[in-house]
């Protein structure tokens, strides 16, 4: 399938379409919410959601908390669900954040939320859902169907729709100024989007990352992590910088991959410095920013179009994080439409015993006229039996054809051995072992490819 005809490819590209019919047509909804907001005088708000909604979430605690001085709480919907014992909100705005608005436990925070008398809204696509009932003000994303199971276009929407209801609480026309250009940034920088399909080649073995941001951005990264393992079965970690000197530095070793979200702001700087140490330990830097510096020191710059005011980067700077995402599936030979295991409603715990259905997660062999394919999580796509073709020598997180055959001989007469590749030798082992085994699965004949003798001469 080509990946253009995919609906995720389609609902990436739907998103500037998407953020300009809900900024439009929701601005009056907003207004009456934010009004509502400054009548009641509100303490705080406690957001429900999960996945995707939870990092909109995250990003409401930094923009609401900054710009509106609101404290911003996550719910813990389990304590409402599970263990019944549900806190008191108090003069709180409790809002539910949700594509589907039918997830049970987020429902059940709300209707407690309406029993005890808070103020309650619902940032939803359908406005009839369960969510939308157990709450005075309904906020609609206007996304359309999203068919895909990993959501674009209601994520940036639900980012929209907060970046609104700060705009109308602090009445500041150049944010509802700024807002009004949004759609129009996030379009160019789709068109990121040839180039990011040409660099995720080097990636497609990769198994681990770290996706690092600060401040507004902080959320970027934790949804960029939950794209890559929604859509390529990488284990990516979403860390604030700050966090991350805190222990998780230990991790980075040469060539270690670390995708960094640093657009202009504030916490520029304090980025800059972060990566000049992420340098000093040989990582490899992705690098998503507008700012040339930055780009720079990167060992693959993605450039973002202009400068949009920090507040609002995160609608802009997730969108190359879902185009690698995208790309990196395609290249792995995945379906970017549905992850394995995954269903677009996940109906996480409503009341003891109720868990929702989540798939069965088995993996699917393919079977064509002349060979057989394994779509992998660990690494990507193995190859073609008939052909022996395993990889791609120009990656640094893949080893060529003759090289694994090459290893695979000098293991068995315990050879020592100097890997003359990007990876350092240990590396290439580790890689080598993972796709063996996968190669065992499949059946490869690796022992009986022609130009095995001719590359053992490149190991000594």
């Amino acid at each position: 399938m080509a990946i253009e005809s995919s609906h995720l490819y389609q609902e990436i590209h739907e998103q500037p379409e998407v953020l300009r019919k809900m900024i439009t047509r929701e601005r009056s909804v907003v207004k009456k919410l934010a009004a509502a907001i400054q009548a009641r005088q509100v303490d705080y708000v406690v957001i429900a959601a999960r996945g995707t909604s939870d990092n909109a979430g995250r990003y409401a605690q930094y923009l609401l908390g900054s710009v509106n001085r609101l404290v911003v709480a996550l719910a813990t919907p389990s304590l409402f669900s599970i263990y019944k014992q549900p806190p008191r909100f108090g003069n709180a705005l409790v809002i539910g954040i949700s594509q589907s608005g039918k997830s049970p436990d987020i429902v059940s925070v709300l209707a407690e939320a309406r029993r005890q008398g808070a103020m309650t809204a619902a940032i939803t696509n359908f406005p009839d859902s369960d969510l939308a009932r157990q709450t005075e003000h309904v906020i609609t994303l206007h996304a359309g169907l999203e068919q895909s199971i990993a959501a674009t276009k209601t994520y940036t929407a639900s980012l929209a729709a907060i970046a609104m209801l700060s705009a109308e609480l602090c009445e500041k026309p150049e944010m509802r100024d700024a807002l009004q250009v949004a759609p129009d940034i996030v379009e160019q920088t789709l068109q990121l989007g040839p180039e990011i399909a040409r660099v995720v080649e080097r990636y497609r073995y990769m198994r681990d990352c770290v996706v690092l941001g600060r401040g507004y951005n902080y959320a970027t990264a934790f949804e960029l992590a939950l794209k890559l393992k929604e859509l390529t079965y990488t284990i990516a970690e979403p860390y604030s910088s700050a966090d991350f000197m805190h222990g998780p530095l230990a991790l980075i070793e040469g060539g270690f991959p670390a995708i960094v979200v640093a657009p202009s702001g504030v916490v520029l700087p304090e980025m800059q410095e972060f990566i000049r140490t992420l340098k000093q330990r040989d990582a490899e830097i992705v690098a998503i920013s507008d700012d040339a510096r930055t780009l720079g020191m990167a060992r693959i710059p993605l450039k973002l179009p202009q400068a949009t005011p920090e507040w609002l980067s995160p609608l802009t700077s997730i969108v190359p994080g879902q185009l690698f995402a995208l790309h990196l599936a395609s290249v792995r030979d995945f379906d970017p439409d549905h992850p394995r295991g995954l269903r677009k409603v996940t109906e996480t715990v409503g009341k003891e015993g109720d868990r929702g259905r989540l798939g069965d997660g088995r993996r699917r062999l393919e079977t064509g006229k002349e060979t057989r394919r394994l779509g992998d999580w660990e690494t990507g796509r193995l190859g073609d039996r008939e052909t022996g073709r395993l990889g791609d020598v120009d990656s640094p997180f893949s080893l060529s054809p003759c090289l694994l055959v090459s290893l695979s001989l000098c293991l068995l007469v315990s050879t020592p051995l100097r890997v003359a590749c990007a990876d350092s030798a240990h590396q290439a082992a580790s890689r080598f072992a993972v796709l063996r085994s996968r190669a065992r699965i499949l059946g490869h004949p690796m022992h009986r490819c022609p130009r095995a003798c001719a590359h053992l001469s490149a190991i000594n």
